[in-house]
């Protein structure tokens, strides 16, 4: 799991004291930056864009993209082909962005505990889906994160699944780690229990965040339909448990699960009051599966999931 990007900063990475001009400075300069950075975690992204169809259609469909570490809302949008898409499909395409005074590798903050509880930057991206929906009475609403951004969706979904029909959440990390651990262990290739079995045998001290977890998704609202995770199973960065544990965290309980192999990849599929998707790419890194060659994390040989996403929700 990432570390805090603080925490882990060693003396010489923070300054080294020379002689006795310095004395406990270290420590102090530590918590003045650790200050500045919650100060900063607890405010609003710094900008969004967003792009629309040249003459928009009644009820067009909202798409919110959230990047990932080091990437632009635009790179984003050029990653994952959607510019392409906006007036074939009457698209509004809302692309918060985060500034790098909030994080220097313009992460988002998703592992602030506040952000993990619906208000700070989750709070302002809420907002603005809120205020983009009514503005245009969209008749459909769609989340797409990748990486930092698949791990800031996965925030967005446990606290506000009412804003979405569906989301595809790429290369990411489960609802504020609880029980990662435990659900990292059920084995999609070889299973024998129920998902509602393999439930009521966990145990340990992550039990009760996994019992608030599962709380929360049990009340999923009726809008949301469609969850799709996607990973790969070669990504150095998001491990490919994580991708499994959101899987397995956003299954209904009673869902019935299915498989499906391919030469690149797997599709594990749970249905029940909502479909929620894996799709495991067997060569893939951290890159956007089928995304464009012209941008950093791109996997283009491979499916392009963007379209294949449009299947999937109805698009």
């Amino acid at each position: 799991m990432p570390v805090n990007y603080l925490d882990s900063l060693s003396n010489k990475e923070m300054g080294q004291c020379c002689g006795d001009c310095c004395p406990g400075n270290i420590s102090f300069m530590k918590t003045l930056i650790v200050m500045l950075f919650v100060v900063l975690s607890n405010e609003a992204f710094a900008s969004y864009r967003v792009i629309t169809p040249e003459k928009i259609k009644p009820h067009p469909t909202l798409i919110t993209l959230l990047h990932g570490c080091t990437q632009t809302g635009q790179a984003f949008l050029g990653l994952t082909h959607f510019k392409k898409y906006v007036e074939e499909k009457n698209l509004i395409v809302l692309m918060p962005e985060q500034s790098w005074l909030r994080n220097p590798g313009k992460c988002w903050n998703w592992f602030v505990t506040e952000n993990a509880l619906g208000r700070n930057e989750l709070n302002a991206i809420t907002s603005l889906i809120k205020e983009y929906s009514q503005k245009y009475q969209v008749k459909g609403s769609y989340l797409y994160g990748f990486s930092a951004g698949s791990a800031m969706g996965s925030n967005l979904i446990a606290e506000n699944s009412e804003l979405f029909d569906g989301v595809l959440l790429h290369s990411g990390y489960p609802y504020n780690g609880g029980g990662i651990m435990k659900i990292a262990d059920f084995d999609l290739y070889h299973y024998e229990m129920s998902f509602q079995d393999f439930w009521q045998s966990l145990s340990g001290p992550s039990l009760e965040d996994l019992a608030v977890l599962r709380s929360k998704i049990s009340k999923f609202h009726s809008r949301l339909k469609n969850i799709v995770i996607v990973s790969g199973e070669r990504d150095l960065v998001a491990a490919n448990k994580y991708s499994k544990a959101s899987f397995v965290q956003f299954l209904d309980q009673k869902a019935h699960l299915t498989k499906e192999f391919h030469l690149d990849y797997s599709i594990f599929q749970g249905q029940g009051q909502w479909r929620t998707t894996l799709y495991q790419f067997h060569q893939m890194g951290h890159s956007w599966s089928g995304g464009d060659g012209r941008y950093l994390f791109a996997a283009p040989e491979l499916l392009d999931i963007t379209r294949e996403s449009f299947s999937l929700f109805g698009i």
